[in-house]
C-alpha cells in the first residue's frame, strides 16, 4: 500500500468515532491536516486495541505488542496497515520522538495490569502515558518544541484526561471494572465503590 492510499484511508477514520478530537481537524492548517487525521487514528486505534470488544487482559497484551511492532516495521518501510503507515510517515518527515507513541501504547498495557489507583501522584503518572504524549503529538505535527507550550500542553491533557475519567466513572466500573479515583482520595471523603455504582450520586461523592 502506497503512503498517500494510506493518509487517504487514515483521513477516513476521524469522522467515524464519536469524539471531540476530529473537530479540531477544521481548525487546523490545511497542510499538516491530513497529519492531525493520521496521528488521531493512530491514537483512536491503539485506545480501542486496550478497551473495545471482549478480549482478556492478555489477548489485549499481546494485541498491543504487535501494534507497537508493527509501528516500528511501518516507520522502517514495512508493513501493511493503513493507519500505521500514515502515522509512520508523518513521524518521519516531521522527526517526532517513537517515544510518544510508544507510551500511548503502554499507557493500555497498564489498564490491562491495573485497575485501582492508591494516590493522586499514581494517577498523574499514568497521565503521562495516556494524555500528555496526545498533547506533545500535536504540537509536534505543529512544529511547536518550546518549553512553555509543552509544559501547558501537558498540564491540559493532565486535566482533560481526569475530567474524562470523572464523567466515565460508573461506565469505566460497570464495562471495565476500572477505578480511576484514586483510594486516598475516596478514603478521605469516605467514598466507597458501591457509591460508585449507585443510580445516584451520594452526599460523600458530591
Amino acid at each position: 500500500m502506497s503512503t498517500g492510499e494510506a493518509r487517504a484511508r487514515a483521513a477516513d477514520f476521524a469522522p467515524n468515532h464519536d469524539e471531540n478530537f476530529p473537530i479540531a481537524f477544521m481548525l487546523a492548517p490545511r497542510d499538516v491536516r491530513d497529519d492531525m487525521r493520521a496521528v488521531y487514528a493512530y491514537c483512536r486505534v491503539t485506545d480501542d486495541i486496550g478497551d473495545a470488544g471482549v478480549a482478556t487482559p492478555k489477548e489485549r497484551l499481546e494485541a498491543l505488542d504487535a501494534w507497537e511492532a508493527g509501528l516500528h516495521a511501518a516507520i522502517d518501510g514495512r508493513g501493511d496497515d493503513p493507519v500505521l503507515i500514515a502515522v509512520a510517515d508523518v513521524i518521519r518527515r516531521r522527526s517526532l520522538p517513537v517515544e510518544q507513541f510508544e507510551r500511548l501504547v503502554e499507557a493500555n498495557r497498564i489498564d490491562q495490569r491495573i485497575s485501582r489507583w492508591d494516590t493522586h501522584e499514581d494517577l498523574l503518572g499514568y497521565c503521562t502515558h495516556s494524555a500528555t504524549p496526545v498533547g506533545r503529538m500535536v504540537l509536534g505535527v505543529l512544529g511547536i518544541d518550546n518549553v512553555r507550550s509543552i509544559a501547558l500542553s501537558d498540564a491540559t491533557c493532565e486535566g482533560l484526561q481526569l475530567v474524562n475519567f470523572w464523567q466515565d466513572i460508573r461506565r469505566d466500573l460497570d464495562e471495565r471494572d476500572r477505578v480511576y479515583l484514586p483510594r486516598e482520595d475516596m478514603d478521605l471523603f469516605g467514598v466507597s465503590v458501591d457509591d460508585l455504582r449507585a443510580p445516584a450520586a451520594s452526599p460523600a461523592l458530591r
